[in-house]
């Protein structure tokens, strides 16, 4: 674009602005929703959003690491009517992407006040289920008890 001056609309530059007799002029709310950006592709970014989430796969446990697991497991149901504090991490798989895998790691501490033999899960205070399946460590909490 060059800065020198042109005569180039002259001819046109004092004419009168035309306006429509059949259209009544739009107000500056109208003009500006002229230019506003919009979703031409509806639920597009909802989905770019969900593709970019970083899921974590699910590491399976060593046998002598399971078998603790499980000795620590049997303490925790065998103490039921106690309510046992623990401090437990167990794999969340993520339900809303069909196709994949993978899912995220959870830490939770608290009372277990149930166990759900059909679902094998641990039933928590605030009421959360974790499935067995999933948990890959678990601490009991000793107040005046003695275990591992």
């Amino acid at each position: 674009m060059s800065l020198h001056t042109t005569d180039r609309y002259d001819d046109i530059i004092d004419l009168h602005h035309h306006r429509s007799r059949t259209h009544p002029p739009l107000s500056m709310h109208q003009r500006a929703a002229q230019f506003m950006p919009f979703a031409a592709l509806s639920g597009y970014e909802d989905i770019l959003r969900e593709t970019a989430r970083t899921l974590e796969s699910r590491t399976e446990l060593e046998s002598d690491a399971q078998e603790l697991l499980n000795r620590r497991l049997n303490t925790v149901i065998s103490r039921l009517p106690q309510r046992t504090r623990i401090s437990i991490s167990y794999f969340q798989p993520d339900d809303a992407r069909e196709d994949a895998d993978g899912g995220a790691y959870r830490s939770v501490d608290g009372e277990v006040t149930g166990y759900r033999q059909s679902a094998r899960a641990l039933v928590m205070q605030d009421g959360a289920e974790i499935s067995c399946d999933n948990i890959v460590q678990l601490d009991i909490r000793e107040h005046e008890n003695s275990a591992e």
